[in-house]
């Protein structure tokens, strides 16, 4: 029996289909189901020039942000409406190991998402 689920959401368009795709499984399994967007340290690209790293630093750091503001947005639009409080946590650091951390405390977690290339 499924009571507590966890989903790992970002910003972009299939993160929004991981939380449709996990509301529908709550709302079948009469589960609670938990938001949970992590925000990774800002990385920048070696090929800059140390006078750009500061510049580039604050762009990355925007961006992270942005994405943050629209996971949660996400999570708000597609899980409220079906779900009563479903709860909304925010976590910085590694994604993987945040999300590992996370896991202990629930039945389920969805919200991986793969992708390959076909050559």
């Amino acid at each position: 029996m499924l009571r507590d689920l966890l989903v790992h959401v970002d910003g972009s368009e299939n993160g929004r289909g991981r939380v449709k795709l996990a509301v529908d499984l709550a709302v079948r399994a009469g589960a609670r189901l938990s938001g949970l967007h992590v925000t990774p340290p800002a990385e920048i690209p070696p090929n800059y020039k140390p006078s750009q790293v500061e510049g580039a630093m604050g762009l990355a750091s925007e961006r992270l942000q942005s994405d943050a503001r629209t996971a949660a947005e996400i999570f708000q639009e597609e899980a409220v409406e079906r779900l009563s409080d479903p709860p909304w946590l925010m976590a910085t650091g590694d994604v993987a190991d945040a999300i590992a951390t996370r896991s202990r405390y629930v039945d389920l977690v969805t919200g991986f998402s793969f992708s390959f290339r076909l050559s």
